[in-house]
C-alpha cells in the first residue's frame, strides 16, 4: 500500500531497508509524515498475525474501495491474497481511521511546488 510504505516495506529504524538515493530523500518524508497510520497497521498486523499489506488492502476494502495493490512477484500475489480471507473489525477500521487523520500526506513529495 502507498508505494510500499503501508506494506511495511520501509522502517526509518533500518537503513538497509530503504531506497537507494535519490528517492530516500522522499521516502524518507512520506514515512515521517504516515508514521502513525503506519504504527498503528503494525500493531494490528501484529495482533492478527497478518502482514502489513494484507491489513492495509483489507482496511481499504472495508472502506468501499476497491484496492490496486502493487505485485513484483508471487510471493506478494499471494501476500496480497490473503488479505481476503478475514474482515477487520470496526473497531480496529476505526483505530486505522484516526491513525489516518494523524498522519501527515505528502502529495508534493514532501517539498513546496513553486
Amino acid at each position: 500500500g502507498g508505494n510500499g510504505i503501508l506494506a511495511g516495506k520501509y522502517n526509518l529504524d533500518d537503513p538497509s531497508s530503504m531506497p537507494k538515493f535519490p528517492k530516500s530523500i522522499t521516502m524518507k518524508k512520506y514515512l515521517e509524515g504516515a508514521a502513525p497510520l503506519l504504527t498503528e497497521v503494525r500493531a494490528i498486523a501484529a495482533e492478527r498475525g497478518k502482514s502489513c499489506a494484507q491489513v492495509s488492502i483489507n482496511w481499504i476494502i472495508q472502506k468501499g474501495v476497491i484496492p490496486i495493490p502493487g505485485c513484483r512477484n508471487a510471493a506478494h500475489a499471494k501476500d496480497n491474497f490473503g488479505a481476503m480471507d478475514f474482515d477487520l473489525t470496526a473497531e480496529e477500521v476505526q483505530r486505522l481511521d484516526a491513525a489516518s487523520l494523524s498522519s501527515r500526506e505528502f502529495s508534493s513529495g514532501g517539498f513546496d511546488l513553486v
